[in-house]
């Protein structure tokens, strides 16, 4: 498993702007930055656990 976040031929991210520019470069659906979840989705809304378990 590759853990570091960079595209092929790229630098390693080391800033949260290298980040979102590398997220919107690459296949990735989110990003999480801290305290922030980044979806390239528009309609994409967080779903609570509750919501989870009551989905059959």
């Amino acid at each position: 498993m590759n853990t570091s976040f960079n595209l092929r031929g790229e630098p390693i991210v080391c800033t949260p702007k290298d980040a979102i520019r590398t997220f919107y470069s690459s296949g990735l659906d989110f990003l999480v930055l801290g305290d922030h979840i980044v979806a390239k989705e528009l309609a994409w809304r967080p779903v609570s656990q509750r919501e989870l378990l009551l989905t059959p």
